[in-house]
């Protein structure tokens, strides 16, 4: 068994395979228009950050935060900070043993899954772990190893993204991807424990998805770091300039990526590179050829698709 799913799965619909491949030629175009620092907030198991080290950002380039304890141990891993200041305790493990970050991603996926032991297939998955536990965390192990020798020099926070926000939104140099939860107590529910294992968590705000996204753009929309933010919305609610849809993600629900900056994003999307300023100010773009509205085709769950005027 696998610990890191798709990098999607940590919250419900987050960023699939056409997403992430939507975003490589603008993080690619980013890195060599002169954006030295990539920030991914809500980083789940990284998989901005790995986009990010395989497309021209360097790792000491790179700087991530979460608010789960699952980020934050494996953060910390691929950062090689002792998980000692985290004061991680778990029912059936000594508090020696959750030291090591294999054993305590092992113990929080142990935990969560005995909690649905009552449903034959979390029983057999929990008998699994039980009977296989020395098997499960090498492998474990052996998937921090590869992560660690990707994104090794990047920098880790258990850290609110709206603190993180604060930080980096004055930088013109900052490109900031966010992935907040899609629904309301998304990492909550998802790694519930019940209270069988519990940690020092930092303060932060739940993301409301209703209202959260607004409250993201009111905060991001003027700022000098260019931002891009993942969403599922209903058509025409998407908050944001739009420059990615794609249709039918869940329910009635569509993925959306939107940005502070339409057309600066949907040109390095495009492989037009930007010089960036030494100065506060951007400058001007060639926007002759950019898209200025968009819509969903039906037939194609991939790209946006431009409308071309009369």
């Amino acid at each position: 068994m696998a610990f890191f799913m798709n990098p999607g799965a940590m919250f419900l619909g987050c960023l699939g395979t056409s997403e992430q491949k939507f975003l490589v030629k603008l993080i690619e175009t980013a890195a060599q228009s002169g954006y030295t620092r990539f920030v991914e907030p809500c980083a789940g198991t990284f998989a901005m950050a790995n986009l990010a080290v395989q497309n021209g950002f360097k790792p000491e380039q790179i700087e991530t935060s979460d608010v789960n304890m699952m980020s934050t141990v494996l953060g910390y891993a691929i950062t090689g900070q002792s998980l000692e200041p985290l004061e991680i305790h778990a029912q059936g493990f000594e508090d020696s043993e959750l030291l090591d970050p294999a054993t305590a991603l092992y113990a929080q996926l142990y935990l969560r899954t005995s909690k649905n032991a009552g449903n034959d297939y979390f029983y057999q998955m929990l008998t699994d772990l039980r009977l296989r536990r020395q098997d499960h965390i090498e492998s474990i192990n052996r998937q921090i190893e590869v992560v660690r020798n990707l994104l090794h020099g990047m920098s880790y926070r258990p850290l609110d993204m709206w603190e993180h926000l604060k930080e980096v939104l004055d930088d013109p140099h900052a490109l900031v991807i966010a992935n907040p939860p899609t629904y309301f107590s998304g990492y909550e529910k998802f790694y519930d424990t019940q209270g069988k294992m519990t940690w020092k968590e930092p303060e932060y705000q739940l993301f409301d998805p209703e209202t959260g996204h607004q409250q993201f753009y009111d905060m991001c929309m003027g700022a000098k770091a260019l931002v891009l933010c993942y969403q599922e919305k209903r058509v025409g609610e998407a908050v944001g300039y739009t420059i990615y849809a794609r249709s039918g993600t869940r329910a009635d629900l569509n993925a959306y990526i939107t940005t502070n900056r339409e057309e600066e994003a949907t040109a390095l999307a495009n492989g037009k590179k930007i010089k960036r300023p030494s100065e506060s100010k951007l400058e001007p773009l060639d926007c002759s050829m950019l898209p200025r509205d968009y819509e969903i085709k039906e037939d194609s769950k991939v790209q946006v698709i431009p409308i071309k005027a009369a």
